[in-house]
């Protein structure tokens, strides 16, 4: 629902986005107050500085190395219990970095959010990688790289990555060259909000699914798909004004406003397809509808 807290939650987040210096973190919580428009978030970074000096001893006499991304993986998810959510993968609060922390499971991209954060606060490099079809993180020093995945608790050397991945998948993975680049603070909140998008329209629940795209569009204005799919959901959950908006807005963004005004169309000369002809009709229906309740 995109009442007046959630458009200021958004309009802090798409804030937060301009930001060179924006952490995986702070935008991952930022996504959070989708499920909890109350949420604490400095609480939850006073848990992730705990949760680093709570293992911080673990690692003191480590040495660089293959053996300290195991010690940290390791302490990760023994000391202090972070873990899959193997059993109830398709969670929307899986997605969510208050929920992750409180549970200690998660997806693998919110797992990776938190040896992200904890390995910034340790002092050591943790990288956030998009593989297809899975998230890792990459631990790197002076002796080498190694990839972590916390979900099912595996560090992979470089070379043994392709064979790792397709064990997971049971099939062949094609890693290209771009597949190796860290993934920035914003290409990973649009990979958890298409996550949540996914999760909640899979569920019918339209509300928050329409919350998580306002979100989307925060980062991608432009998305014609984006603004189509928001309008629907808005006129599905009877939020009139954020419809007409995005109805007006994808129309708009396709060049097709003309539609809008049929009897300045120049006599019906502009092709209509069935599916634009239905999302004309609902826009009239939503016009009608605000007429009434002014």
């Amino acid at each position: 629902m995109c009442d007046a807290w959630t458009m200021r939650d958004v309009i802090r987040f798409a804030a937060a986005l301009q930001r060179g210096d924006v952490l995986p973190e702070q935008l991952a919580l930022s996504i959070a107050r989708i499920g909890d428009p109350a949420l604490d978030e400095g609480q939850c970074v006073a848990q992730l500085d705990a949760l680093a000096q709570t293992l911080a001893p673990h690692l003191a006499d480590v040495p660089v190395g293959e053996a300290r991304a195991r010690a940290f993986l390791e302490g990760v998810r023994r000391r202090l219990g972070f873990d899959g959510n193997h059993e109830r993968y398709y969670e929307a609060g899986n997605s969510y970095l208050n929920v992750v922390l409180e549970r200690r499971k998660g997806l693998p991209i919110l797992l990776c959010v938190v040896l992200m954060a904890l390995g910034r606060r340790l002092q050591l490099q943790i990288d956030g990688m998009g593989f297809p079809g899975h998230f890792m993180g990459r631990y790197q020093d002076e002796a080498g790289t190694w990839f972590l995945d916390p979900f099912y608790g595996e560090v992979v050397a470089p070379d043994a990555l392709s064979g790792y991945l397709r064990r997971i998948f049971n099939r062949p993975v094609r890693l290209g060259g771009d597949v190796f680049t860290p993934v920035t603070p914003v290409a990973l909140a649009q990979r958890i909000l298409n996550n949540l998008r996914n999760f909640y329209l899979e569920a019918g629940d339209y509300g928050p699914a329409g919350t998580v795209l306002d979100y989307m569009l925060a980062i991608t204005p432009g998305s014609i798909y984006l603004w189509r799919e928001r309008g629907v959901l808005g006129f599905r959950t009877g939020e009139w004004q954020a419809a007409r908006r995005a109805l007006r807005r994808y129309f708009f963004l396709t060049g097709r406003t003309q539609l809008l005004l049929p009897e300045e169309a120049g006599g019906g000369a502009v092709s209509v397809m069935a599916s634009e002809e239905q999302l004309v009709q609902m826009l009239h229906e939503i016009d009608e509808t605000l007429n009434r309740l002014n």
